[in-house]
């Protein structure tokens, strides 16, 4: 854009994103008038500006820049080419001045959905270039498929699953209730002969060299009543009493049925089985 003394002119170029982006936006800007405004800003529209690097109209001695949490002065400013760039991760943002970096802040996972480089000035006559406007994009991992639910009886296997994309070679690491499981990095967990101690939480991360994400928490259930103490074997003298007793839990009404020998024992249908004045002919197996 060329500007003469006739007043207040003003460009503006931007570009939209029809998805949230990570990564690194830079241009070449020639600084050649001082009563002049140029800067390269990201934003998401949706959610906050994230940064800016730019030249002021007011200052001929400072370079400005901006996040949505802080802002600052670099004391450098020079007529020439100057290579403006913005970073921005899910973690932190970097601002980088013909290289070097001027601010690292925080990010709280926000990405851009539009870019922008703006040229303004009260005054002054000459020309303002921008050249090589780049964008490189952070190719973050994308869970596409996530691990669902399982609910299964004690002594079955349960099977989690996700599936992801991302550049690069991707790695996974399954965790169980915020731990990792040991050799458990691939895109599927198995557990076999689910037991008590296997229900909880279950994610897995993604990574890739630029970043990692979680997966959402996956639940492992046990259905049907379980069993949580035996009953116990017993040997008692001829003429006393024998008393077998079990514990079960379960999310609904629990039922009973005691069985001798595998046939079921009449009006036996409690946690507790009482056998009075034991004889020869009641010696066997008890099951519940």
């Amino acid at each position: 854009m060329t500007r003469t003394n006739a007043g207040q002119l003003e460009l503006r170029l931007s570009h939209a994103f029809g998805a949230e982006q990570f990564g690194t936006v830079s241009v070449w800007f020639y600084d050649s008038i001082i009563s002049c405004y140029g800067g390269l800003t990201v934003e998401n529209t949706a959610k906050a500006k994230l940064a800016a690097l730019g030249v002021q109209d007011w200052d001929s001695k400072k370079y400005y820049y901006a996040t949505y949490t802080t802002n600052g002065t670099v004391s450098t400013r020079a007529k020439n080419w100057h290579l403006f760039s913005i970073t921005c991760t899910p973690t932190n943002h970097l601002i980088a001045l013909d290289g070097n970096v001027i601010f690292e802040g925080t990010n709280d996972n926000i990405g851009f959905n539009k870019i922008m480089i703006t040229t303004s000035g009260p005054g002054g006559s000459g020309s303002y270039y921008y050249d090589d406007l780049s964008i490189t994009s952070l190719c973050l991992p994308m869970i596409v498929i996530e691990p669902q639910d399982q609910s299964v009886p004690i002594g079955a296997n349960a099977a989690f699953s996700i599936t992801a994309l991302g550049e690069g070679q991707l790695g996974y690491q399954w965790q169980f209730n915020g731990t990792n499981l040991a050799g458990a990095t691939g895109t599927s967990l198995t557990i076999t002969n689910v037991q008590l101690e296997n229900a909880g939480n279950y994610i897995v991360v993604v990574s890739n060299e630029y970043y990692s994400v979680t997966s959402r928490v996956a639940t492992l259930a046990i259905i049907g009543p379980i069993i949580t103490t035996q009953p116990q074997s017993q040997a008692v003298p001829l003429g006393t009493n024998a008393v077998f007793c079990v514990v079960a839990t379960n999310q609904g009404i629990l039922s009973y049925q005691w069985q001798f020998n595998d046939v079921n024992i009449g009006g036996a249908t409690n946690a507790v089985l009482v056998i009075t004045n034991a004889q020869p002919d009641v010696a066997g197996v008890i099951i519940v």
